[in-house]
């Protein structure tokens, strides 16, 4: 009797599992469970890099197409601390040809980590912009160097706050051929704040919350806007320009016309920074009406058109430089209506 009941149990316990597994990933909040449900089914395997006398990280690597690869994909992802365990494969499923992926976990990260609770003290502490510089940075020079990519092609792709550390490495190493980025754009972060802040019409004063975390710019304990301070503070004044203008390798960016994390703006004053100083190695792709995830209102992913798109970038620019969009833009300051054209297309002419 208790052997029946206990399978009866089990089988409804089975059952009742599946209904709202199914219901979460047929819902817009599933990204998540079926990056998990993908990692279970075809796990990466795990590898260790030393980023210093102490510190060791993780890494995973896997190889996308057949034969060698003549192109080299480092990875830099956004905030947060769920591992690439569960999303770097799933995200990345959408490149074409023959690629091998690299990318370095962040630092006190546990490779189990699925990211559905508080992030722990050891992660807030090393979780600012200084330390994703030097620990990826490094991280690609070890990996080229003692795995000889001399001849490859080498992209950087960095999404969200993985834009800005993925210009910084690109504009203090030689080893990076390319430069893609989604989801990011070219101004300072306390200044997409006040951007957005206005756009939403929310009446808070931006300079009073971040005069009050540069008095406190360690403190991993207090949070704003879902961050510690200590994130804020490095990552709110980076001028990511900087970077940029010392570039001539070619660039590649996406994002979405509906960002709600980063400005549309900010991608139009990147690419107004290079058109002024007649830079000809930019190319900026933006979708029209997706948000931050390149997901329009329809509930529609446009991540595979960015990633496949980028692909035949990197082909057509191994030995040429880019172009900008000028070719089709009035001179001058540029607005959104400037940058999209006034048929109906999903996308700028980015191709």
């Amino acid at each position: 009797m208790t052997f029946a009941l206990n399978t009866f149990s089990l089988h409804k316990l089975l059952t009742i599992c599946a209904v709202v597994l199914f219901s979460v990933l047929s819902s817009a909040c599933s990204t998540k469970i079926g990056y998990l449900v993908t990692s279970i089914a075809n796990p990466l395997a795990v590898k260790y890099i030393k980023l210093d006398n102490n510190t060791s990280s993780s890494y995973y690597t896997y190889q996308i197409g057949q034969g060698e690869p003549d192109t080299i994909l480092f990875f830099i992802p956004g905030s947060g601390c769920t591992s690439l365990k569960y999303y770097l494969k799933p995200y990345l499923s959408h490149l074409t040809g023959s690629v091998h992926v690299y990318a370095l976990q962040k630092r006190n990260l546990e490779n189990n980590n699925m990211g559905l609770f508080d992030c722990d003290k050891a992660f807030l502490d090393t979780d600012h912009f200084t330390q994703w510089v030097i620990d990826n940075k490094r991280f690609v020079e070890e990996i080229s160097r003692t795995l000889h990519f001399e001849n490859k092609t080498i992209v950087l792709l960095g999404v969200s706050e993985g834009g800005n550390v993925a210009a910084a490495i690109a504009a203090s190493t030689p080893v990076v051929s390319h430069l893609a980025i989604l989801g990011s754009g070219g101004m300072k972060q306390i200044d997409e704040l006040k951007l957005l802040v206005k756009k939403s019409g929310v009446n808070a004063n931006i300079d009073d919350v971040f005069n009050t975390i540069v008095k406190d710019p360690t403190n991993i304990e207090k949070t704003v806007y879902g961050q510690t301070y200590k994130y804020w503070n490095s990552v709110a004044y980076v001028d990511p320009m900087k970077f940029y203008v010392t570039l001539d390798i070619p660039i590649f960016v996406g994002i979405g016309e509906a960002d709600n994390n980063v400005p549309i703006e900010s991608a139009i004053a990147l690419h107004d920074y290079f058109e002024k100083r007649q830079k000809s190695n930019l190319t900026l792709c933006i979708y029209r009406h997706a948000d931050h995830a390149l997901v329009d209102p329809n509930g529609i992913s446009h991540r595979s058109h960015f990633l496949t798109t980028m692909t035949r970038w990197v082909n057509k620019t191994v030995a040429v430089r880019t172009r900008t969009l000028s070719y089709f833009l009035p001179d001058g300051e540029h607005t959104l209506a400037d940058l999209l054209d006034n048929d109906d297309e999903l996308f700028v002419k980015c191709q």
